[in-house]
C-alpha cells in the first residue's frame, strides 16, 4: 500500500484504521493485561498468552523475502511472537509511504499463526541517529 503525504494526522489515521481492519479487532477483544491476586497476565483473543518470541535484527525486516526465511523458522521452533523494527522501509522517500514490505511481513506472519509486535523506531535506534532516512 502507498499513501502519498498530504497531512500527517490524516496518514496516522489512514495507518491507524488499516492496521485495525487488519487485525479484525472489531470482533475481537484487544490484547490487554488482567490483574488477578497482584499477577499481571497477557491476555489475547480472550486467552492467557505466554510470549514465546525472539526479536530482529535492525535491519532484518528491511526487504519482503526476510519474512519467507524468518517467520516460518521461528514457527518451527514453536515461537509465537516475533519483535521487528519498522523504519526506514517504511518512508525511504521524504513523504512517500511505502507499506507493502510490512504488509507481506503481515501476511507471512499469519500463515504461520506468528504475531508481530511492531517496534515503530524514527530517526533514533539503539542510541544512535544514524538511521535517519538520507532525505
Amino acid at each position: 500500500m502507498r499513501i502519498e503525504r498530504r497531512n500527517p494526522l490524516v496518514c496516522l489515521m489512514v495507518v491507524h484504521f488499516f492496521s485495525i481492519a487488519n487485525l479484525n479487532l472489531w470482533a475481537r477483544e484487544a490484547p490487554h493485561i488482567q490483574m488477578q491476586n497482584g499477577v499481571g497476565q497477557l491476555i489475547v483473543d480472550g486467552r492467557p498468552f505466554l510470549i514465546l518470541g525472539g526479536e530482529l535484527g535492525n535491519s532484518s525486516a528491511g526487504r519482503a523475502a526476510e519474512a519467507d526465511a524468518i517467520v516460518p523458522k521461528v514457527a518451527r521452533l514453536h515461537g509465537n511472537t516475533i519483535l521487528m523494527p519498522v523504519a526506514e522501509q517504511i518512508e525511504a522517500k521524504e513523504g512517500n509511504f511505502d507499506f507493502s514490505i510490512l504488509d507481506h511481513w503481515i501476511e507471512v506472519a499469519r500463515q504461520n499463526n506468528v504475531h508481530l509486535v511492531l517496534l515503530w523506531v524514527g530517526s533514533w535506534k539503539n542510541g544512535f541517529s544514524s538511521y535517519a532516512p538520507a532525505w
